[in-house]
C-alpha cells in the first residue's frame, strides 16, 4: 500500500502545476464561494488543465452544495474525484454517482 500525497487550497494554475511537480498525486481546489482560498468554475477548469498536465489528479473541494450541483460541476470539469467538508456536502455522498471517487 503507497502513501498518497494531497495539496489543496491552490488558487492559480500555476501553483498547481507546481504542487504536482513537487510530488502531490492529489491537487484540491475549493469551489466554495466566500472561502478564503475559494475559485471560480472558470478558474478551476484552468486548475484542471495544469494538474492534469502536470501528470496528478485534480480534486473539487465542496462545503455546501448538494448532489446535484456536486455531480453537475465534477462532470462540467471531468472530475473522477471530489473532497466532501460540510454537512450539506457530506450528506451527499450516498447521491453521487458511484464512478466518483469521494474523500
Amino acid at each position: 500500500m503507497s502513501t498518497l500525497v494531497k495539496i489543496c487550497g491552490v488558487t492559480t494554475p500555476g501553483d498547481a502545476a507546481l504542487a504536482a511537480a513537487a510530488g502531490a498525486d492529489l491537487v484540491g481546489f475549493v469551489l466554495h464561494p466566500g472561502a478564503r482560498r475559494g475559485v471560480t468554475v472558470g478558474q478551476a477548469a484552468d486548475i484542471v488543465t495544469a494538474v492534469r498536465d502536470a501528470g496528478a489528479e485534480p480534486v473539487a473541494v465542496f462545503v455546501d452544495q448538494g448532489p446535484v450541483e456536486i455531480e453537475t460541476l465534477a462532470e462540467s470539469l471531468g472530475l473522477g474525484v471530489v473532497q466532501l467538508h460540510g454537512p450539506p456536502a457530506k450528506a451527499a455522498r450516498y447521491e453521487l454517482p458511484a464512478g466518483l471517487a469521494r474523500i
